[in-house]
């Protein structure tokens, strides 16, 4: 985002910390001057607020690949947020530089990666993707376990069809 202070444009940077229950939230401006520093729930309404209220809309988002982060991704680029997902390899040297390995320090440095532009952003496939794949990892050892104790595969391939049937009904 660009905000005016004193007549200066600042753009602000945000990194969003690896975390399942709680991410950490960081803001740095162009300079690298750190605008603010927390935490929220993993909740993507949640984070948009805090991100909308202390780096605006247009603010340049960082977050590290991770189980979480297709969902986290896809939910704030539907509400308009600007967020890149950083590939955790490339990102990890930069972090193998912090004194002390937090939460709050890997956003701190997430948000100077993006503001540096010392990144490597990674493509992701659609939830419809993603959904699709576990299907075909479940169906596959489902499979892989009817083949290996014959006398369950009636109730093995009930199981596969309830969880078809289940994920079909998924939005």
């Amino acid at each position: 985002m660009v905000r005016t202070i004193d007549g200066c444009s600042m753009t602000r940077f945000v990194g969003l910390g690896a975390s399942e229950r709680l991410k950490a939230i960081c803001v740095v401006d162009e300079t690298g001057r750190r605008v603010r520093r927390g935490q929220c729930a993993t909740d993507p309404e949640q984070i948009a607020r805090v991100v909308r209220g202390h780096a605006g809309e247009d603010a340049s988002i960082g977050i590290e690949t991770g189980p979480m982060t297709p969902w986290l991704v896809h939910e704030l680029r539907a509400r308009g947020l600007n967020i890149t997902c950083l590939d955790a390899r490339h990102t990890s040297a930069a972090h193998k530089m912090q004194m002390n390995k937090t939460d709050q320090n890997d956003a701190d440095g997430l948000a100077n990666i993006m503001r540096a532009g010392w990144y490597q952003s990674v493509h992701l496939k659609s939830l419809d993707a993603h959904r699709a794949r576990a299907l075909l990892g479940a169906r596959t050892q489902l499979v892989g376990m009817t083949t290996r104790s014959p006398c369950s595969v009636t109730s093995k391939a009930a199981a596969v069809t309830a969880a078809i049937l289940t994920a079909s009904r998924l939005p």
